[in-house]
């Protein structure tokens, strides 16, 4: 399994979240996921994008690293 696709343990880990809290933020705050069957999956890469969306400071650090990178 690419280690861009995540199951809700890994995702919580990777968050630094309680697996119930995941699941609360999959309902209340639209956390990214894909349902297959039974099982719940989480593209990291689609969750940075949420993270972004969520807090703009998050934006504002990761443009100030691309711009001193281009110097």
């Amino acid at each position: 399994m690419s280690d861009k696709i995540m199951n809700k343990k890994e995702t919580a880990e990777y968050l630094k979240l309680s697996i119930p809290s995941v699941d609360r933020y999959m309902v209340t705050e639209g956390l990214p996921y894909y349902k297959i069957g039974k099982s719940v999956r989480f593209d990291k890469d689609r969750i940075e994008n949420w993270l972004d969306d969520k807090n703009i400071m998050r934006k504002v650090g990761k443009a100030l690293v691309n711009a001193i990178s281009q110097f």
